[in-house]
Parts: C-alpha cells; structure tokens; sequence
C-alpha cells in the first residue's frame, strides 16, 4: 500500500524526524529523510483483530509545500483497514490539523512565543501511537528524564512486547494491555521500574483488557470529559 499525503502548510517534516529520531519506536535513515515505524491496526476493539505493520514515510516536500508519501509494509489490508490507517495517521502527525495557525495568531502579541514560533514554524506536535500507549508512556515517564524513560519504554517492549522484522531493521511495540495484565511488579522491577510505577502500568493494562476502560469511549469524550475520567485512574490523576 502506498499514498501521497500533502499536510496543511507549514508543516515541517525535516523537524518531525528529528524529534521522532530520538524515541525507541522509530527509525530514520541515513539521509534523514525517511521515518519509519510500526504500528497495530486497531480497527476493532479486540486485541486478537490488531493487525501490526510498518510505514515508512518519505519527506518530499518543504515547510510550505509539504508532501510525504507514506508506504506500508505487513500484511494485505482491507479497505476498512487501510482507512483507519489513513485516519490515525493523519491524527497521530496532525496533518490537516489548523491548530499551529491558531495558535501562532494567539501568541502575535507576546514578543518571546512569536520569536519561537518563527524559528519552529511548521513543527506539530506529535502523538502517541493511539490512547492506550499514551497511558502506558504517560506513566513511564513521570518525573523521570528523558533519556531513562525512554529506556524504560524500550525495555518494556523488548522484553514483553512485539518486535517486528522489516527490511532489516526490528520494530518494537509495547505490550498489548492482556500482555501487560499478565506481567507481575516483580517482572517489570527486573527491567528498572519502580514498584509504584510498574503496578501503575500493570492496572492499566488489566483494566483496558476486562473493559473496565474502555479506550473507544475515551476516544469520543471531550476534553473536559477526558481529563475527568482519566484522571481517576492511579498513576494519572491519583
């Protein structure tokens, strides 16, 4: 499968892979001009139907003409999948998003943002794969820094993850939420959790497995509604 997106301008790409280079989930390569990744087609809730593949994407345009094709390495896909890809692809880079132009016409006044926003014109913000992994990485990586959290991340995916071999190269995912029910705080202190944190992540993932969370009803609640339920969740908001 392969497609040609035009994000809305500015958009800058080049930006996107540096700061994407820098996470355990992602590969650049040599020219820096490629990312790619794998991610689950999660098109059903039930983890059995989650279809994992990779995409690279190509940068071939600039900040004001941006163009990236995307291309998509894994199994054959249904018309139905290859939507929902398209979907959370467009999410998850903010591609058609006017949220930057929003938001550089709001700081217009404020002599330090609008300097900022000059030198990073074009850099979005870049989301994780879909809620759950947020969750997961949300609590990875409070009060921690960068570099051990993500270490944390990677090792939780190695180990009891998915890896996923791809034009040589090894895709890593996080465990899905039964994965991670399963795990014990023992398992995951192994790999240098804290106890607090690796019980945190655990009841996550045992909650999102028996449907007490449910991640498709997350995903239609406002904001309001959002930070209010999620923020019940220990680890989160506790």
């Amino acid at each position: 499968m392969e497609f040609v997106v035009q994000p809305r301008p500015p958009y800058d790409f080049t930006r996107v892979i540096q700061r994407c280079m820098r996470e355990p989930f992602y590969h650049v390569n040599e020219e820096g001009e490629e990312l790619s990744f794998a991610v689950r087609i999660k098109r059903r809730p039930g983890e059995e139907d989650w279809q994992p593949v990779v995409c690279i994407l190509a940068n071939e345009g600039t900040v004001d003409t941006p163009r990236i094709r995307v291309t998509v390495k894994g199994s054959p896909l249904t018309e139905a999948d290859q939507k929902w890809l398209q979907r959370h692809l467009n999410q998850r880079f903010q591609w058609q998003t006017d949220v930057l132009e929003r938001f550089y016409d709001a700081v217009q006044s404020y002599e330090p943002l609008r300097r900022l926003t000059c030198q990073l014109r074009g850099f979005p913000l870049v989301q994780d794969e879909e809620i759950y992994e947020g969750l997961v990485q949300t609590i990875i990586q409070q009060q921690l820094n960068f570099s051990f959290s993500r270490q944390l991340a990677k090792n939780l995916a190695r180990f009891y993850g998915q890896s996923i071999a791809c034009d040589g190269r090894e895709y890593l995912l996080l465990p899905t939420p039964s994965e991670l029910a399963r795990l014990s705080v023992d398992e995951l202190r192994q790999l240098k959790f804290s106890a607090r944190k690796a019980e945190y992540i655990i009841n996550v993932g045992r909650k999102v497995a028996s449907g007490e969370l449910k991640l498709e009803e997350l995903a239609q609640l406002d904001n309001e509604g959002f930070i209010e339920r999620i923020t019940r969740e220990k680890g989160i908001g506790l």
